[in-house]
């Protein structure tokens, strides 16, 4: 597709980013950034023996195991994202990584609306190439997200505004789509679950709608995804991502008159960004019928 939404929220990841309260927090944190792991372990054997429940110390214990073994090589080839060219590829311990998203399981048991522990399983199973695995941590999440009606929490349990719940689930998924459609493809059935997920669970949200169109277009299908991107662009008629890959759409489907009205749309927004992509799209099929 010729544009994708970017997410403007920076998701939970491996590094150590979360602000932990009570006794052993600042203790914690200080020589967990020194990498000191024979220190972090006496810190968090006491930690656990005083509060075993404590999601804060378990989520130390999963970057502790997350990170002890982690190695960071600069690497030429293709990134998550698609692009080929120099990036720092992470490899981990695989046992490491089995035993860390345990202890972040056993924080989801007793607190299933933490966000950012949910994210930081995803996450980390993505990094540590385990895509099989998070394709059913994507599903879980959403599925748990219907559950707890996005009421969502946040680091040492800070409440997400009822109201931003949805996007700030969705600023997870934009990030998690595009590494499984560049590491595992479209004929990926756990990667179909993905979609069926969110096509099932959130038919009217916009990023969800964009996904699953393009899921549906590299599948071969393009008439169903256009239904998808009408949908959305119904939804959100400022959208000019979602109008942009509709127009694109029109143009695989040779149906060069609707693109034009697509372009023509977007040519129209209070938006410079629209303005300019419109401009260039239309130049492009000037000359077509």
């Amino acid at each position: 597709m010729k544009i994708k939404k970017i997410s403007s929220v920076v998701c939970f990841l491996l590094s150590f980013s979360v602000v932990f309260g009570k006794d052993y927090s600042d203790e914690f944190k200080k020589v967990f950034q020194s990498s000191d792991y024979k220190k972090v372990e006496s810190i968090l054997s006491d930690w656990e023996k005083e509060e075993p429940n404590n999601p804060e110390m378990l989520i130390a214990y999963f970057n502790y195991y997350l990170n002890r073994k982690m190695e960071s090589v600069v690497t030429m080839g293709q990134m998550d994202d698609g692009r080929y060219g120099l990036y720092d590829r992470k490899t981990f311990k695989q046992e490491d990584v089995k035993t860390g998203v345990s202890y972040l399981d056993k924080a989801l048991k007793n607190n299933p609306d933490r966000l950012d522990i949910h994210f930081g399983k995803c996450s980390s199973l993505l990094q540590s190439e385990n895509y099989e695995e998070a394709c059913f941590t994507i599903v879980e999440l959403l599925e748990t997200s219907i559950k707890v009606r996005n009421n969502w929490k946040w680091s040492n349990g800070q409440p997400i505004p009822q109201n931003e719940g949805e996007d700030a689930l969705f600023s997870g998924i934009n990030d998690y789509c595009p590494v499984l459609f560049t590491r595992l493809g479209v004929e990926n059935t756990n990667f179909k679950k993905v979609i069926n997920a969110i096509e099932k669970l959130y038919p009217n949200n916009n990023i969800g709608l964009n996904w699953c169109a393009r899921f549906y277009s590299q599948s071969g299908n393009n008439k169903k995804a256009i239904s998808f991107l009408k949908r959305a662009y119904e939804l959100n008629k400022s959208d000019y991502i979602v109008l942009g890959n509709l127009g694109y759409l029109y143009e695989l489907e040779t149906n060069y008159k609707e693109a034009r009205k697509c372009y023509d749309a977007m040519s129209k927004m209070d938006n410079p960004t629209a303005k300019q992509y419109a401009k260039e799209y239309l130049d492009a099929i000037k000359d077509k019928e």
